[in-house]
């Protein structure tokens, strides 16, 4: 199991090593964060080697397809996947249930296993982390490079703190535990939010 790993490890950090400044959240960091996160969850749901094997694999390659398409990352992500376990004579089940983990990270996706249960807990970790606002601004600047979007604080903050009440963690360990982190930065949010007001009030 660690050989393959350690591979996939090597492979992604290889190609990512080089990625453009345009892409300041979807980098490097973020997927070692994101490995990180299922190592923890992983641990927590005291998972069997097999599943760990295949969401630790997913979690390295799920944002590689940023480098070929921003708008259809996902998918370019299962190709390159696909390209490099091929060759490794990846064992095709398990090749197939890392690129189901990898497509369960699309916006909107319903995991139905607990491997792509685990990694879409994990995608999203930095919401429940303690610099989730260092993310966040990370994020921002990527959009507005990559999107081309100009939000004022508010609106951002705004949306931001939709999407975090909106949002529901999947595994059991996160619902539990990551969940409760979530809602510190839930209120921090609120509390910048109206910061920002009161900013606005006083120059009235």
């Amino acid at each position: 199991m660690r050989s393959i790993i350690k591979k996939s490890e090597a492979y992604v950090c290889k190609i990512l090593a080089n990625t453009s400044n345009d892409l300041c959240f979807h980098n490097i960091n973020h997927t070692k964060m994101v490995v990180k996160a299922t190592q923890e969850v992983c641990d927590k749901l005291k998972v069997d080697d097999e599943i760990r094997e295949i969401v630790t694999i997913a979690a390295w390659f799920h944002d590689t397809g940023y480098l070929k398409d921003y708008f259809n990352h996902e998918e370019e992500s299962k190709i390159i996947a696909q390209d490099f376990l091929e060759k490794e004579q990846y064992a095709p089940k398990k090749l197939k249930e890392v690129l189901n983990c990898i497509n369960a990270t699309k916006f909107g996706h319903k995991p139905t296993t607990l491997a792509e249960q685990i990694i879409c807990d994990a995608d999203v970790y930095h919401l429940a982390c303690n610099k989730y606002f260092d993310w966040l601004e990370k994020l921002r600047i990527e959009w507005e490079k990559n999107l081309n979007t100009c939000l004022s604080d508010k609106q951002w903050y705004n949306n931001n703190l939709e999407f975090l009440q909106k949002h529901s963690f999947c595994t059991e360990y996160g619902k539990h535990v990551l969940e409760k982190r979530k809602q510190k930065n839930i209120y921090k949010n609120i509390e910048k939010m109206e910061g920002d007001l009161t900013r606005w009030r006083n120059m009235i």
